[in-house]
């Protein structure tokens, strides 16, 4: 979170889970959670609407765990 704020990302963060359910490692999820975010937060970093946006839910219908971690970019535009 310091690393976003001092690029100016503004962090959405919405969580309704128990992560004691979570059906892995923690340290492997941790290490996995922490290059995704820190990759959205590097991305968003270079756009005009720094945004990074986090949902951490339970699919009861599919009995899944989901992770979205959704971020803004610059559109490469090549001629």
């Amino acid at each position: 979170y310091n690393y976003a704020d001092t690029l100016g990302v503004k962090i959405e963060l919405n969580s309704f889970f128990d992560y004691s359910s979570i059906n892995m490692n923690i340290f492997d999820f941790v290490k996995i959670f922490g290059i995704l975010f820190d990759n959205s937060i590097e991305a968003a970093s270079k756009c005009e609407n720094k945004l990074v946006s986090i949902h951490i839910t339970i699919d009861f219908y599919n009995r899944k765990q989901v992770f979205k971690i959704m971020n803004t970019y610059m559109k490469l535009i090549l001629n």
